[in-house]
C-alpha cells in the first residue's frame, strides 16, 4: 500500500512538473535570441562589425553620427559614411581603424562622433551606407535621436 502511495505522489508531482514548465520545452527561449540591447542599429561587414549606430539631431543645422567600429581583421581597414543630406549625397572622410581594435565615435570614447547633416527628424530612421576600404557600401538603418533622452543630452550643451 505504501509503495502505491509513494508511486502515485511521484506521477502527480512530474505530472506537475511537465504541465508547468511544458511550454518552455517546445519554444525558443526568448533570452537566448540575438540582438542588440541598445538604442543604435548594427552590421557586420566581413570581419568589420558597426554596433549601437545613431543620429542625434539637434533638429534644425546637423547632428553627430555615434557608434562603435570594431575590426577583426588582421589588417587595418579604412571606413567610410555616406548618406544622403538636405540636398546631395555626402561622404565623409575615411577613417582608419587598426587590425584587432575598435575605434569608438561618440561620447566616452576614442573620438567625437562625426559631424554630418542627415535628412530626417528625431523620431525617424535614416539610411546611411558603410564602405570599408573602398568596397561598395552596406546599407545601414539607424534611428535618428535628439536631447529628450538623458543620455544624449551632453551631445546638445555648448
Amino acid at each position: 500500500m505504501n509503495t502505491r502511495k509513494i508511486v502515485s505522489v511521484i506521477a502527480i508531482s512530474a505530472a506537475l512538473l511537465v504541465g508547468t514548465t511544458g511550454c518552455s520545452l517546445n519554444k525558443n527561449v526568448d533570452s537566448m535570441m540575438v540582438y542588440a540591447p541598445s538604442d543604435g542599429s548594427q552590421i557586420n561587414i566581413g570581419d568589420v562589425k558597426l554596433r549601437n549606430f545613431i543620429y542625434l539631431s539637434n533638429g534644425t543645422d546637423g547632428g553627430k553620427l555615434i557608434g562603435t567600429v570594431v575590426n577583426d581583421n588582421k589588417k587595418d581597414i579604412t571606413v567610410q559614411f555616406e548618406y544622403t543630406d538636405f540636398d546631395l549625397r555626402t561622404k565623409t572622410d575615411p577613417i582608419t581603424v587598426s587590425a584587432g581594435e575598435t575605434l569608438g565615435l561618440g561620447s566616452g570614447s576614442d573620438t567625437e562622433g562625426l559631424g554630418v547633416t542627415i535628412s530626417g527628424a528625431p523620431g525617424a530612421n535614416a539610411t546611411i551606407w558603410v564602405s570599408i576600404d573602398g568596397a561598395t557600401g552596406e546599407q545601414l538603418v539607424v534611428p535618428v535621436l535628439d536631447g529628450t533622452l538623458e543620455q544624449y543630452a551632453p551631445y546638445f550643451q555648448k
